[in-house]
C-alpha cells in the first residue's frame, strides 16, 4: 500500500474519531475571560538558582521547628520578667518619693531608716535564703576551685619556683636601651648542702 494511501486512510479515521467523540474543552473568549492563548503554552520553566543564606542568626528548617517552642517560652518569660522589673522600678520611685519627703520635713517628726522595714521577719529569711543559696554554689564550684588550684600549684612547683631570680627588663625612658637578667634556676638540696658543709 503506497504512503499517500496510508496518511489518507489515518487522517479520515481520526476525523472520524473527532467527530464521534468531541471535545470537552468550553470556548474561551479573551475579551470576557482575560485568557489569551499564552495561557495554554506549554513552556519549560528552569528554576532560578537559589541564593545562600549567610545570616548566622536564621535557623535551618528543621533548628526552627526545634527552637520556635524554646524561643517562645523564651519570649513569654523574658516579657513576664520586664513587667516583674517594671513594678519593681515602679515601687523604687515610690519608696524614693517617701523617703525624700522623709528628709524633708523636721527632724522631730522623721521617720527612721529602720521604720520602712515593716516586715523585720519576712526579710532576714530573704536575707537567709539567699546566703543559702550562696553556700550552695560554692559546694557546687568548690571541685572546680580545688582543681584550678592543684594545676596552678602544680604549674608554679614545676616553672616557678625552681628559679632562684626571675628574669625581667629595665628600660631606659629617654632612650631605647635597656637591661635585661638572667633566669637563675635554683639549686638544688643536694649542691645547697654540699656548700653549707663546706662552709
Amino acid at each position: 500500500m503506497p504512503k499517500e494511501q496510508v496518511k489518507a486512510i489515518t487522517a479520515e479515521k481520526i476525523n472520524n474519531f473527532k467527530e464521534e467523540n468531541p471535545s470537552n474543552i468550553p470556548e474561551v473568549d479573551a475579551k470576557i475571560d482575560g485568557v489569551d492563548d499564552t495561557a495554554f503554552a506549554v513552556t519549560l520553566r528552569i528554576p532560578e538558582e537559589p541564593e545562600d543564606i549567610v545570616d548566622e542568626g536564621l535557623y535551618s528548617i528543621q533548628t526552627a521547628k526545634l527552637r520556635t517552642e524554646e524561643d517562645m517560652r523564651m519570649k513569654l518569660a523574658e516579657e513576664k520578667k520586664d513587667g516583674v522589673r517594671a513594678q519593681i522600678g515602679n515601687l523604687r520611685t515610690q519608696f524614693k518619693s517617701l523617703t525624700d519627703k522623709n528628709q524633708s520635713v523636721e527632724e522631730a517628726i522623721q521617720v527612721h531608716d529602720e521604720d520602712f522595714n515593716i516586715e523585720r521577719d519576712y526579710f532576714n529569711d530573704l536575707t537567709d535564703k539567699v546566703n543559702a543559696k550562696i553556700e550552695e554554689t560554692k559546694k557546687e564550684v568548690a571541685y572546680d576551685i580545688e582543681w584550678a588550684t592543684v594545676a596552678l600549684n602544680k604549674l608554679k612547683d614545676k616553672f616557678y619556683s625552681v628559679l632562684h631570680f626571675e628574669k625581667f627588663t629595665v628600660k631606659a625612658l629617654r632612650t631605647h636601651s635597656y637591661v635585661t637578667t638572667f633566669r637563675v634556676p635554683r639549686m638544688s638540696e643536694f649542691l645547697t648542702q654540699n656548700l653549707e658543709s663546706f662552709k
